[in-house]
């Protein structure tokens, strides 16, 4: 059974100052736009969805082989791109969710799916640099499925790795 992460408070949003005069149209132009920065996905690749206050990427083209907990080789280019989104958000903190899906041993799944999770984890404090600190992992095992386990695609949408994205002010 997953161990729940404990819950990370949310600072106070404080309303920016009102800039005026030529400093207010050097500020508004030397803004990065977060969206424009942010490398778009195939659907193949990853989805990014709202959820409350957090949004979630989830990694639907990183590929593990079965039983094992590092992901293909293929999916550094993904996970690259990935790197390049969460660059944007600035002093955000990431739950990295391994998934599997249901109908093994309930231990193995656990322990697969939070190896994947730790995997991914990795990558993201080893090559993008994140600060481990605001990188969490945790494995589900089976245990919150998107679709039913009696079919090869329904299983296959269960094996994700999900990234929650909880900003630095929700």
């Amino acid at each position: 059974m997953p161990v729940a992460a404990a819950p990370v408070a949310a600072a106070p949003v404080a309303a920016a100052p009102v800039a005026d005069g030529p400093r207010a149209a050097e500020a508004a132009h030397s803004a990065p736009d977060p969206a424009a920065a942010a490398p778009s996905f195939a659907p193949d690749e990853a989805v990014l969805a709202q959820r409350g206050a957090y949004r979630t990427l989830t990694l639907t083209g990183l590929r593990f082989a079965v039983g094992a907990g590092a992901f293909d080789t293929s999916g550094r280019a993904l996970l690259d791109r990935v790197c390049a989104a969460l660059a944007s958000e600035a002093g955000a903190t990431f739950m990295v969710e391994g998934h599997v899906d249901a109908g093994g041993d309930a231990d193995a799944e656990l322990a697969l799916s939070q190896d994947r999770a730790n995997s991914v984890r990795g990558y993201l404090v080893q090559q993008c640099r994140i600060p481990q600190e605001r990188v969490l992992s945790m494995g589900y095992a089976g245990s919150l499925p998107v679709a039913a386990n009696d079919t090869a695609e329904g299983r296959a949408a269960n094996r994700r790795i999900v990234i929650e994205i909880q900003p630095a002010n929700p």
